[in-house]
C-alpha cells in the first residue's frame, strides 16, 4: 500500500442547519466522532464491525468524482487496500473552500446508492455484493457505544 492515503483528520464542517447531530465514540480510532447524517452514522456502525477495516477517517477530503466536488464520506483501510466512501446525497462543494484534496486515481471510491444503503440498514443479509451486514456485534456497537444527540 505504498500508494496509501494519510489523513490525519476529518475536514471540519458546520452543522447544517436544521441537521440532526449524531454523536458517537468509536473504538477503532479512540475518540469522538460527529454526524449530520442518519446515514453516515449507519455505515459508521458497519465499518465500526466490519474486523477487515483496520482503519478509517470520516470526512476525509474532497474528490472530484462525476465531475462535482465531493466530501468524502470515509476512508477506509484494509490490509491490502484503501478505499473511498460517497453514501447517498454526498455533500457537494463547488466553492473552492481550503480542504485535502484526494486523488481518486490513488484509491477506489465506492459510491454507496440508497438502494444498497437501505438493504445494509435493514440488515437484509441475502443480497450479493454486501459484505459488511449490520452484525451482532454492529448492534452492540449501536447499544453500548453510540450516545445519540438530537440538537
Amino acid at each position: 500500500m505504498e500508494d496509501s492515503l494519510r489523513i490525519a483528520e476529518p475536514v471540519a464542517l458546520v452543522r447544517p442547519r436544521g441537521a440532526h447531530r449524531f454523536e458517537v465514540f468509536s473504538p477503532k480510532l479512540k475518540r469522538r466522532l460527529t454526524f449530520h447524517r442518519r446515514c453516515a452514522f449507519d455505515q459508521w456502525v458497519l465499518i465500526e464491525s466490519d474486523p477487515a477495516i483496520s482503519h478509517f477517517c470520516e470526512r476525509p477530503g474532497f474528490i472530484q468524482f462525476r465531475e462535482r466536488r465531493h466530501l468524502a464520506d470515509f476512508l477506509v483501510s484494509y490490509s491490502d487496500r484503501q478505499e473511498l466512501i460517497l453514501l447517498p446525497d454526498p455533500v457537494i462543494d463547488e466553492e473552492a473552500k481550503e480542504g485535502l484534496e484526494l486523488n481518486a486515481d490513488a484509491v477506489n471510491v465506492r459510491l454507496v446508492d440508497a438502494a444498497e444503503h437501505a438493504a445494509r440498514a435493514a440488515g437484509a443479509t441475502h443480497l450479493k455484493g454486501l459484505p459488511h451486514m449490520k452484525s451482532s456485534i454492529g448492534m452492540h456497537l449501536f447499544e453500548q457505544h453510540a450516545a445519540l444527540l438530537y440538537f
